[in-house]
């Protein structure tokens, strides 16, 4: 379960950083394949689920293709709290070591050093959040 979630994860953040999830229905399953709007090609398609996996694939290997993709536009704003906040929750949604809440939580503290360090990459303030004690 948890690689779904990671896979899930990345896919926030793609979506954050530009690219666009398009769903497909098919009864009460759906296709869904990631666009990279500078191109307008589909980047990655994830299949309907089907026994436990998306069309033979299982989750890492989904992930590995996701992360694979390059950036496909612009950085997001980081002046934005919201934004950062989402961009922040999850990258920490990918660490397989943390729960939904400790996510969260490490997302908040993450966000504050950000504030006080505007200079401050999100993944560098993740880190910088764990060292934190909690």
């Amino acid at each position: 379960m948890f690689g779904f979630t990671q896979v899930a994860a990345q896919l926030a953040y793609l979506r954050l950083t530009g690219y666009r999830l398009t769903p497909e229905r098919h009864g009460l399953r759906s296709r869904i394949s990631v666009v990279n709007p500078a191109t307008g090609g589909v980047a990655v398609e994830i299949p309907d689920k089907h026994a436990g996996m998306f069309g033979g694939m299982n989750a890492p290997r989904l992930l590995a293709g996701v992360r694979s993709l390059p950036p496909a536009g612009p950085p997001p704003d980081l002046q934005n709290s919201e934004l950062l906040y989402q961009v922040l929750l999850s990258l920490a949604l990918q660490d397989a070591d943390l729960g939904g809440a400790e996510a969260a939580d490490l997302a908040d503290r993450a966000l504050e050093l950000s504030r006080q360090n505007k200079e401050l990459a999100p993944p560098a303030a993740l880190e910088a959040a764990k060292q934190q004690p909690g």
